[in-house]
């Protein structure tokens, strides 16, 4: 009996070291698969802690970023490696319309082929009796 209380002692002791361990990689899994991207309405710049003035982060207009946390009127983002807190009404959950490209869809390219001569033109089809 007392082989088995040892054992279980042990299966204790290792189940109290990894869990942690597992609970952190669950939340980090969790974490990505419901993370929020929002987009800059224009140019700001987030400060690394809510109550200084040190800018860790520069948004440019249309940035996509990743909401981190909300608090209140300002939200903790992260675009790329940097950090920072912006206020939330410089933020939308609407994605920017791309620009069009100019000619549209509508217009075919035009390739040219440097030195190369232009074809003759197509003969006449013979009139039909």
């Amino acid at each position: 009996m007392g082989a088995r209380n040892g054992s279980s002692g042990a299966s204790r002791d290792i189940a109290r070291r990894l869990l942690p361990g597992c609970a952190m990689f669950l939340l980090l899994l969790c974490s990505h698969a419901f993370a929020e991207d929002l987009w800059a309405l224009a140019p700001v710049e987030g400060v690394r802690w809510p109550d200084v003035t040190t800018v860790s982060v520069t948004l440019t207009e249309a940035d996509r970023i990743e909401v981190l946390v909300r608090d209140g009127e300002k939200v903790r983002v992260r675009k790329g490696t940097d950090f920072g807190w912006v206020a939330a009404s410089a933020l939308t959950d609407v994605e920017p319309v791309k620009p069009a490209v100019e000619g549209g869809d509508d217009e075919m390219p035009s390739f040219t082929i440097p030195g190369a001569e232009e074809a003759p033109p197509a003969p006449e089809a013979p009139p039909t009796p």
